[in-house]
């Protein structure tokens, strides 16, 4: 039995491929806490037509409520803030891989799949 919910927010991991010298890269997991936004919402956020230049961060400031395993350079965790999120946000290979992330969830598929 399939059970509707109005709002739901699911943990979901998001894995990272760090560009290191040599040309490889390095793998790195986080988890984000992701809003499950009703399609309409989505089709309204990607469609809209004075979205601004970077749709994908103010798509995922409006998905992402939280998130853990994050550590700064200095080894100490990072807490989830709107200011620590843009941090991340501004880094391309894991802005990206959260918008990987976001749309593996709600296609039903893993990553890799």
């Amino acid at each position: 039995m399939f059970k509707v919910q109005e709002q739901r927010t699911v943990t979901w991991p998001v894995q990272v491929r760090v560009p290191v010298s040599g040309g490889r890269f390095e793998k790195a997991e986080f988890q984000v806490d992701f809003a499950l936004l009703d399609q309409s919402r989505i089709d309204e956020i990607l469609h809209a037509e004075d979205r601004p230049t970077s749709m994908d961060v103010a798509f995922l400031r409006e998905v992402v409520t939280g998130f853990r395993d994050v550590r700064r350079e200095d080894g100490n965790e990072m807490a989830f803030s709107a200011e620590n999120l843009g941090m991340l946000l501004g880094i391309p290979y894991v802005r990206n891989a959260m918008i990987e992330a976001f749309f593996s969830c709600i296609s039903g598929r893993r990553r890799g799949n």
